[in-house]
């Protein structure tokens, strides 16, 4: 402890008293913003725990908090409530437990109470509200969202008009920090909506995030672009199919990273359905026989004109005039013959065309030595250009008579240096702005602390490090010592080229000063003693030394 009092004290002794002014309020100011940073990177980082409440809910939230003696914050106009991050989820917990109104959007829980004397406008409310509480509850729970709404048009449908309104839905997400939606869960998250609401289409709901920014444009609901779509992922599949199958086989042979297989296809995405029937006469075969025989007979008569050449007795009368008998057959024949019936539909992405694209590297071989600086690059050969040629139209299934075509060139890779390689990419949990901000902070403060330290004790190690001159008495046995900045000619020279002509030449005459007093002990140690006592001892005190030493001598 005395050696560290002394130690700074020797560090102060030789500062004015500017310097020392300067010195202790750059320690205080030094001081204040290690405690300001110390204080900002300890603060509690706050998350929301419940957000759009009425003011009811949110006093009976912030009550609880108080009593509880837990730190919040109010944002948005006292609607929001923020605790520390590490306490979101116990607080929610035991809020909800306690049944205190976590939002003011609640879901079916609204039908619960007694809905006597309740008209049917305010069901109708009641019920879009429940939907739009039980489709935000449902978006939150996705990992990337920290608060939703959901706004729902549900037009009443009237018998009066030939043309309803479509229902449509308004989204505004609130992302966590550091955190966004990819495509697919926008498109989920459309689906979602558009599947819970009663002819509501996937293209009628419009998602933005909490700067205003529609995320929602790029979702493809149309037909045409779905069908475009699958299309699309068809191709893929099967170029990466085959791909696949001749990049397996050159990988084996020729190790991996020294081929590059590539297959493009053409498809057919032309949709026919043809239904045919044929008929077989020659095959016709009796199955039922019918034979029917007709017979009538028709007869004509014709009354008798009574005159005078007429009989009496056939006066009146009808008298045959013709007579016919007609007999007809009828057969029916019911034949049963060879019915042919065909139902042809073409396959839906069929393959048209493939193309196959090979890049070969030169195989490595040895010259005279041993070493890897020995290694050369050879071409392949036509034969074996030709073998690999056939394997792979083999292996990709490729038909020349189709207008297939497949395309080899070999050509020295670029072997980037190993150390240089880069590492496989991980997946880091993005860090939000403040913390990098905070730690960069503490590390500086560190650091600047970590400094003054340093330079503190590089001082204290060069007072320690000074020659001392002891001053020594034989007689008396008095010993004093003095400790003097050692300044020698033969020093090193990089301070001296820095000062200027007239202060080399003064400290010249200080080092020459110097010298002197050196000699002047080493000749006169007792004499050197006295000079030293004088200048330490008070001056009634160095008298009476003199005194005694005037009445020794005599």
């Amino acid at each position: 402890m005395d050696n560290a009092l002394q130690n700074i004290q020797e560090f102060f002794s030789p500062l004015s008293g500017a310097q020392k002014l300067l010195f202790g309020l750059f320690s205080i100011g030094v001081l204040v913003i290690g405690i300001f940073l110390f204080l900002w990177a300890t603060r509690p980082d706050y998350a929301l725990l419940f957000g759009s409440l009425n003011p009811e809910s949110a006093r009976t939230i912030t009550e609880g908090l108080e009593n509880s003696k837990t730190k919040y914050k109010l944002e948005q106009s006292g609607t929001a409530i923020l605790v520390p991050r590490s306490q979101v989820h116990e607080l929610r917990l035991r809020f909800a437990a306690e049944g205190s109104a976590m939002s003011d959007y609640k879901g079916y829980e609204l039908f619960d109470g007694n809905s006597l004397g309740m008209t049917d406008f305010m069901q109708r409310m009641n019920k879009k509200r429940a939907l739009e509480g039980e489709l935000a509850r449902t978006i939150n729970s996705i990992t990337q969202i920290e608060y939703s709404r959901v706004h729902l048009v549900l037009p009443e449908r009237s018998p009066f008009e030939r043309t309803a309104v479509e229902p449509s839905a308004s989204i505004i997400l609130t992302m966590k920090a550091g955190q966004r939606l990819v495509q697919k869960q926008i498109e989920g998250i459309a689906a979602l909506v558009s599947g819970s609401v009663e002819g509501l289409m996937q293209n009628h709901v419009t998602i933005v995030d909490q700067h205003g920014n529609r995320i929602s444009d790029a979702i493809e609901t149309d037909a045409g672009f779905a069908a475009g779509n699958s299309q699309l992922k068809i191709r893929q599949s099967m170029e990466s199919y085959l791909a696949d199958k001749g990049q397996s086989m050159l990988d084996r042979v020729l190790g991996a990273g020294n081929s590059i297989v590539r297959v493009t296809t053409e498809h057919d995405f032309d949709r026919i359905v043809r239904e045919s029937s044929t008929l077989d006469p020659e095959s016709r075969i009796i199955i039922s026989e019918e034979r029917r025989t007709e017979r009538s007979r028709n007869e004509n008569f014709n009354p008798v004109y009574a005159d005078q050449f007429t009989p009496v007795n056939q006066r009146g009368e009808n008298v045959m005039t013709s007579n016919k008998d007609d007999e007809a057959t009828i057969q029916v024949r019911n034949y049963e013959l060879n019915k042919t019936r065909e139902h042809f539909e073409k396959q839906v992405g069929e393959v048209r065309r493939i193309s196959a694209s090979i890049l070969l590297n030169h195989k490595q071989a040895l010259n005279d030595g041993d070493t890897p600086a020995d290694v050369r690059s050879v071409p392949y050969t036509d034969e074996e250009i030709t073998g690999i040629r056939s394997v792979i139209i083999a292996a990709i299934g490729l038909q020349p008579d189709r207008g297939d075509e497949i395309a080899i060139m070999q050509l020295p890779f670029y072997d980037p240096i190993s150390e240089y390689a880069l590492e496989p990419v991980r997946y880091i949990e993005p860090i939000s702005g403040n913390d990098i901000m905070r730690w960069l902070l503490t590390l500086g403060a560190i650091g600047m602390a970590l400094l003054i330290l340093f330079r503190i004790t590089k001082k204290m190690s060069i007072k320690e490090g000074s020659p001392v001159i002891a001053l020594k008495s034989e007689d008396d046995g008095v010993q004093a010592d003095r400790t003097l900045e050692a300044h020698k000619e033969d020093g090193p020279s990089i301070y001296r080229d820095k000062l200027t002509k007239e202060a080399q030449q003064h400290l010249r005459e200080h080092d020459d000063i110097l010298g002197d007093i050196n000699e002047f002990i080493d000749n006169n140690p007792e004499e050197a003693v006295q000079v030293i006592r004088s200048m330490i001892v008070p001056a009634e005190e160095t008298e009476t030394t003199k005194k005694e030493v005037v009445g020794e001598t005599d």
